[in-house]
């Protein structure tokens, strides 16, 4: 866990859950974590992780607004899905 009780695991669906392909920039904040996810133009993309707290995710893409959903389980696991933009990359924010 990093500082702040947040783990990324990243596309469990993947070999590489989280692969340069997948996931770059992961930079914690002073509430969460920010990072892209990278892949095709309008794939869906799940990123798995887990918190100490109920986590919320906005997302974003130069021009476009990106709608993240976050769903939890029990122990604090959580999936961010949405659809990358465009260019196939979305910014993320994740906060607790």
């Amino acid at each position: 866990l990093l500082a702040g009780g947040h783990a990324l695991f990243g596309d469990t669906s993947k070999y590489a859950t989280a692969g340069e392909r997948r996931i770059a920039q992961i930079t914690q904040t002073q509430d969460g974590l920010r990072f892209d996810v990278l892949g095709a133009p309008g794939e869906e993309v799940a990123i798995d992780g887990c918190a100490v707290a109920t986590p919320s995710a906005r997302a974003w893409a130069p021009g476009e607004a990106i709608e993240a959903r976050v769903t939890t389980e029990p122990g604090g696991r959580f999936s961010v899905r949405l659809r990358l933009g465009a260019a196939g990359h979305a910014r993320v924010t994740l906060e607790t």
